[in-house]
C-alpha cells in the first residue's frame, strides 16, 4: 500500500461504464486491445512548497506495469475526459496520474493559467518520485500544440 491513498483511502474498482468506454475509444484510435482492469484512488493530496494542496486520482492497473504517465490539466476528469486521458494507458497497464492544476476540481489555490505551472509541475514531479509504486521514469500525455512544441525542443537538443 502507498502514500498515495491505497492505504487509507479506497481505490475503486474500474465500473462497467467506464470499462466501455475505454473499450470504445481504444476501438476508435485503433489501439490494441485492453490488457487488464485498474483501481482509481481519487482526490489524492499533492502537497505544493507554498502549502498549497493540490488533488490527483492514480489509476492503478491490475496487471504488471509497464510504465507511469503524468497528466496535469485544468479540466477535470469525469468519466469520458478519465477514459480519454487516463483510462486508455491504465487498461493497457500503465499507471496514470491525473493530476488537476491549482484552482481546480478540488485543488486548493487559485486558478491563474501560467502563473505557477513550472513549480505545480516540479512539485508533482517530486511527490511522484516519493512513491513507493514509483519505477523511477515517467512519461506526460498533453495537447497536440503541446506535444509539437515539445517534440521540437527535444529534437533541436
Amino acid at each position: 500500500m502507498s502514500k498515495t491513498g491505497r492505504r487509507g483511502q479506497t481505490a475503486a474498482p474500474q465500473t462497467r461504464g467506464r470499462r466501455l468506454i475505454d473499450a470504445a475509444f481504444g476501438r476508435l484510435l485503433k489501439l490494441p486491445p485492453a490488457r487488464g482492469d485498474y483501481t482509481v484512488a481519487r482526490d489524492l493530496p499533492l502537497p505544493m512548497r507554498d502549502g498549497v494542496v493540490l488533488r490527483a486520482d492514480v489509476l492503478h492497473p491490475a496487471e504488471p506495469v509497464l510504465g507511469t504517465v503524468l497528466l496535469r490539466s485544468p479540466y477535470g476528469y469525469d468519466p469520458l475526459n478519465g477514459s480519454l486521458y487516463g483510462g486508455l494507458f491504465a487498461a493497457r497497464r500503465y499507471r496514470v496520474v491525473q493530476a488537476r492544476v491549482r484552482g481546480t476540481f478540488g485543488s486548493g489555490g487559485t486558478f491563474d493559467p501560467m502563473r505557477q505551472e513550472v513549480d505545480d509541475a516540479a512539485d508533482t514531479v517530486a511527490w511522484l518520485r516519493e512513491q513507493p509504486w514509483f519505477g523511477g521514469r515517467f512519461a506526460t500525455f498533453g495537447g497536440r500544440s503541446e506535444e509539437r512544441r515539445v517534440g521540437k525542443e527535444c529534437r533541436s537538443r
